[in-house]
């Protein structure tokens, strides 16, 4: 019955719809192409795996590293940032390098790439070091966060404390100019600051979201970034009262943003609503979609011309369940929970390909323990939802879902090590493997890293993964390669 009344609401909100959408992973837009026995097309090339190349590190072999994040571009062109700890005479930092997916592999070593310490080395940054994240609804989101442009400008955010006020610091990337902007201060406060959210859009321009505590609730504030004046603008308010500790999702549809959310109502109860924000006026429009039950793990996306928002929601049974919402115009239309399965979900990844939305969580089943953890995924379109898929059933930390602009959509978690697969439309799943992985940590034949804090992403023919491998006893930022 909950599959059937998904179906309808699907059909109602998605049918007649063209186009592909984005969503808060780094993703380049959907590629069409000709579905598996169109009469008179082209036969679709046989299947291959990309290739990657052994992973090499990345961050400082003398200094703790966290939070890793990367882009990359049609034109091969990668950007990273992460962050370092602090040392006996160092305060903790954030740094970025710009460096190319088809590097040679004399090249492919730290002493050979231009690296950046983006902060002014003098307070401290803030990173986000909950180790515990595994089990809970929520995913890891990282500190600092990176977002590139199609052209090329890049964008580094990230919280930085004095030990009294907090600052929300930017640098910029413009690859004309070759080098990193001076460290920039968009708000400074005596308020705490937590869960920052970067994404560039469609236009050059980029967004900044961060939370901000006040006395008795917690604000969302907001700053864009003005891609025909180079600079940023004023700070502005997108929502007074939000959730701690909850996910903010951000997306753009035909060059508006919208705002995904939480706010509590009460102990049992959460309230998610969209702010669709003007940028000009510097105002936000909000919505509520929906205000029954506890909630967590909100991820948005536009897909085939409309709106759609994902989250865990508490169900009668005392389980968080996935569930869902399309837009239809101008209204949302709330659907009941899309798998009726015992045990927690969370950590919810959701990637457009072609015309099918894709939707995969970790999902706890019997165990609290992490590496036996289910990924589950399910697809929708205007035809309807399909079953629930198990992809993996070892682990299952802090999915990504990546459109890769080439006809693939790739998947990437941690589970005891740093797991991998690709879905080609019309073909499924294809094997998981394990092809990041610096040649020291292979014993037996397996990946053995740390890569809890992991991201991947891919742009036509090029790639990069990053995640947090121990290399000499010292976690670290390594990265592989895609050409």
């Amino acid at each position: 019955m909950k599959k059937t009344t998904l179906a309808l609401i699907i059909s109602m909100a998605l049918v007649g719809c063209g186009g592909g959408g984005s969503s808060d992973s780094t993703s380049a837009p959907p590629s069409a192409g000709n579905p598996p026995g169109n009469p008179g097309a082209e036969n679709p090339p046989p299947y291959q795996a990309r290739s990657w190349t052994p992973g090499f590190q990345l961050s400082n072999p003398n200094r703790q590293a966290h939070n890793p994040t990367v882009s990359v571009l049609n034109n091969g062109t990668v950007l990273a940032a992460w962050a370092e700890a602090a040392t006996d005479d160092k305060p903790s930092a954030v740094f970025a390098s710009v460096l190319r997916a088809d590097l040679p592999e004399a090249e492919r070593q730290r002493d050979a790439l231009q690296i950046s310490q983006l902060d002014d080395g003098i307070d401290s940054v803030l990173v986000n070091t909950r180790w515990n994240f595994t089990g809970e609804v929520e995913r890891f989101t990282p500190s600092p966060q990176l977002a590139v442009s199609a052209d090329g400008v890049g964008h580094v955010a990230w919280l930085q404390n004095d030990g009294v006020t907090t600052s929300v610091y930017v640098a910029d990337y413009v690859p004309q100019g070759g080098s990193w902007s001076a460290a920039f201060s968009v708000e400074s406060t005596d308020e705490p600051c937590s869960e920052i959210k970067l994404m560039a859009l469609e236009n050059g321009d980029a967004v900044l979201l961060w939370k901000q505590a006040g006395v008795d609730t917690i604000a969302l504030k907001g700053v864009a970034y003005y891609a025909n004046t180079g600079s940023w603008g004023a700070v502005f308010d997108v929502a007074g009262d939000v959730k701690a500790d909850a996910n903010v999702a951000i997306w753009e549809r035909d060059g508006s943003v919208f705002v995904g959310y939480l706010a509590s109502v009460d102990a049992e109860n959460d309230r998610l609503s969209v702010a669709n924000l003007d940028l000009t006026s510097l105002m936000a429009t909000t919505k509520e979609v929906d205000s029954a039950g506890l909630k967590g793990s909100v991820v948005g996306t536009a897909f085939d011309g409309n709106d759609v928002l994902v989250w865990a929601e508490l169900d009668e049974y005392g389980y968080y369940s996935v569930m869902a919402a399309a837009s239809s115009g101008s209204e949302w239309q709330a659907v009941p929970q899309i798998e009726d399965l015992p045990y927690d979900v969370g950590h919810i990844a959701v990637s457009g390909i072609d015309d099918e939305l894709h939707i995969a969580w970790r999902h706890k089943e019997q165990s609290s323990v992490a590496v036996l953890h289910d990924l589950k995924s399910v697809t929708y379109s205007a035809t309807g939802i399909s079953d629930v898929q198990t992809l993996f059933d070892s682990g299952a930390a802090n999915p990504v879902l990546v459109n890769g602009g080439d006809g693939k959509m790739y998947a990437q978690w941690f589970t005891s090590h740093t797991k991998y697969s690709e879905y080609v439309p019309g073909e499924g799943w294809k094997s998981v493997t394990q092809p990041f992985c610096m040649p020291s940590a292979v014993i037996s034949g397996s990946c053995f890293n740390s890569g809890t804090e992991h991201t991947m992403a891919v742009a036509g023919d090029y790639g990069v993964s990053a995640w947090l491998e121990s290399v000499d006893d010292t976690r670290s930022v390594v990265i592989s390669l895609s050409d």
